[in-house]
């Protein structure tokens, strides 16, 4: 028993010194830790990301949530990106189908989303010099004007990010086709594909 008086006397004196400390237990447990790293990597993503959509005229931006709070008033890990229409305010969850957003919204939110990972991974000094980007059929979702905005949103990004060539493997969608750069035909033979 004495044992017991003693280690809840040195308790109490490191909650006067230091404050409660089951409140920093809780705080520096391995789930905020980590909830904490990843609010802090993807915050850095939704900025530039939303810098992007800024910079070529669309009008949403994103926001990161590493948490969420539960009914017993605790936090728990989520990672949820959500496209914000700043027309209209409203917001759309990025990963869900029929979120909200049309496809082409979900689309351009993705490649600055994925953009901003890839500035990010430069910035912290990482990456592959002269990379290559390959994007596939998922853009012939954006039409009409989002089109060129686009193409100039994702050879801004990346660009920042030391990417030299872009791969996009566009659908049957001549104007994306024709406001590439460059067009590479793929003809399939009997013996596999050639270029052209």
């Amino acid at each position: 028993m004495d044992r017991l008086n003693a280690a809840r006397e040195k308790l109490a004196v490191a909650e006067r010194d230091e404050g409660d400390l089951t409140e920093a237990a809780r705080v520096v447990d391995r789930d905020a830790v980590q909830a904490y790293e990843a609010g802090a990597v993807g915050e850095a993503i939704a900025d530039d990301a939303s810098d992007l959509l800024a910079r070529h005229g669309f009008r949403w931006s994103i926001r990161f949530d590493a948490t969420r709070p539960t009914k017993s008033k605790r936090y728990v890990e989520q990672a949820r990106w959500t496209i914000v229409d700043g027309a209209t305010g409203e917001e759309y969850d990025a990963r869900a189908d029929g979120g909200g957003a049309s496809d082409g919204e979900d689309v351009i939110a993705a490649t600055a989303i994925s953009l901003g990972a890839a500035i990010g991974v430069v910035r912290r000094g990482f990456g592959v010099p002269d990379a290559t980007m390959a994007i596939d059929e998922r853009a012939g979702a954006i039409r009409g004007d989002l089109v060129e905005q686009w193409l100039a949103m994702l050879r801004d990004g990346a660009a920042r990010a030391g990417v030299r060539t872009i791969l996009l493997v566009p659908p049957n969608d001549q104007r994306l086709i024709d406001a590439c750069d460059g067009v590479i035909t793929v003809v399939p033979t009997e013996t596999g594909s050639v270029l052209r």
